[in-house]
């Protein structure tokens, strides 16, 4: 299947270049049909790119998958749900020899038990095995989820009237995990370039940075004293700002159904929400009440010459207009639109400077650095318009509070029969920036 869809985009690109080639052979611009026809080639060639990458993904997580479930062991005999003491004990000390894979299994049960509890649905027995395992209480109105861990499982904090053995908490599974920063990744590509760090609290983070790109040694004639020179000190700072991914509705029917994968459903859902909220702040944020988007913390590297097109020469431009340092693991950025436009340009050879990927997972190249798409750039070649961002994308600082709390809803949407479930997030981000200016974009001329 991946080989197929890497032939027929390879197929694609060669119709989009033949079609470039004939008009300019004719000195020519596209009829109406070709552009329309080039414009489906493109969209299609993106499609394959996305299905790929899914692909990829999918056995990936299968394979992970896999691994856990066979290394789960059986689980243990029926008993009724109850706080008595003697069974808390036994259920603590069970908790303290079975293998991360089981609890993570558990806790897969224990979730969709969890959720069933909403409004008194009567709970099967291996929901209230699993949730006594791993320590949660059908009543408790949240759960937190820790976004990072060892073999993929993640700790629980208990809450509420959740049980807890005082041992700092859970495994949740890698399933439920898998899912949410699947869906952070695919909907806020900025993150597999921008540097990502998670924080247990909330708490203001204060990042120092140094500039002593000024400075210089000094030749000293004999019996001189040596001079002074101070470096440049600054910092940044870097908040947690809330972001909800709205309520996420899952009918009754569905609870009940044994066969629905709530923790895929719920994840994926949450995941997408928040990150598409992330992306537009990560982006474009004002830095004001609101995380400071990587365009609005780049400096201006390049005008164009138009308010309406992009040249190879201002691509080259903006390349050099950042300093060396920073180029050696740089990229550029773009709207797909843009990345459109992009693809027809040529050097002095008349080589397209546009370089497809040509292996599943890894992004396409301009001028021979990696491409990263951003829809929430502008989607338009127009006058004053930001087009193209370039430079060490990992001087983008995203910082993340390591849990992210999910609530259950119970009678919110009650006369609907349904469930209500929402996550909540703390982010930040911020270009670290020393005064040497890692991150520059290329502007469209004002008119």
């Amino acid at each position: 299947m991946l080989k197929q869809l890497m032939e027929e985009r390879a197929n694609l690109i060669k119709q989009m270049r033949d079609m470039v080639e004939t008009a300019e052979k004719e000195n020519r611009d596209f009829s109406a049909e070709e552009t329309e026809k080039y414009e489906k080639i493109n969209s299609r060639i993106d499609q394959i790119k996305d299905k790929i990458d899914k692909l990829k993904r999918i056995e990936e997580l299968e394979a992970e998958s896999q691994q856990v479930i066979h290394s789960a062991e059986n689980l243990p005999g029926k008993e009724d749900y109850d706080g008595r003491e003697a069974k808390e004990a036994e259920h603590k000390d069970s908790r303290a020899t079975t293998s991360p894979q089981q609890r993570a299994k558990d806790f897969a049960v224990a979730i969709q038990g969890w959720a069933r509890a909403s409004n008194g649905m009567s709970l099967e027995d291996e929901h209230i095995q699993a949730m006594q395992r791993v320590g949660i209480s059908p009543s408790q109105a949240e759960i937190e989820i820790r976004l990072a861990g060892d073999y993929g499982l993640v700790k629980r904090e208990a809450r509420a009237m959740s049980t807890s053995d005082g041992s700092g908490g859970e495994f949740i599974p890698e399933g439920l995990v898998r899912t949410i920063e699947t869906a952070l990744l695919y909907y806020a590509p900025l993150r597999n370039y921008a540097t990502v760090m998670r924080t247990a609290t909330g708490n203001t983070l204060v990042w120092p940075t140094v500039n002593d790109t000024g400075n210089k040694g000094e030749l000293l004639a004999e019996n001189t004293a040596a001079a002074t020179q101070d470096i440049a000190t600054s910092s940044i700072s870097l908040g947690a700002y809330k972001i909800s991914s709205k309520f996420v509705k899952v009918s009754n029917e569905l609870l009940t159904d044994s066969a629905f994968n709530l923790i895929n459903y719920i994840g994926t859902a949450i995941g997408e929400r928040i990150a598409r909220k992330q992306v537009e702040l990560f982006t474009t944020g004002t830095g004001s009440s609101q995380p400071q988007g990587i365009v609005t913390g780049a400096t201006a590297g390049k005008t164009a010459a138009s308010a309406t097109a992009i040249t190879f020469d201002e691509v080259l431009d903006l390349i050099y207009s950042v300093d060396a340092a920073y180029r050696q693991r740089a990229a550029f950025m773009a709207n797909d639109a843009v990345i459109l436009a992009l693809r027809k340009l040529k050097d002095s050879n008349g080589q397209y400077i546009w370089q497809p990927s040509g292996q599943a997972g890894e992004p396409d190249r301009l001028s021979g650095y990696p491409v990263i798409f951003n829809n929430e750039m502008a989607d338009t070649i127009e006058a004053s318009a930001k087009t193209l961002i370039f430079g060490a994308i990992n001087k983008y600082i995203i910082r993340d509070v390591q849990t992210l709390t999910l609530r259950r809803l119970n009678e919110r949407f009650a006369d609907y029969d349904q469930v209500g479930f929402i996550g909540f997030m703390r982010s930040d981000g911020k270009v670290l920036d020393a005064g040497t200016h890692p991150i520059k974009y290329l502007q469209q001329a004002a008119s």
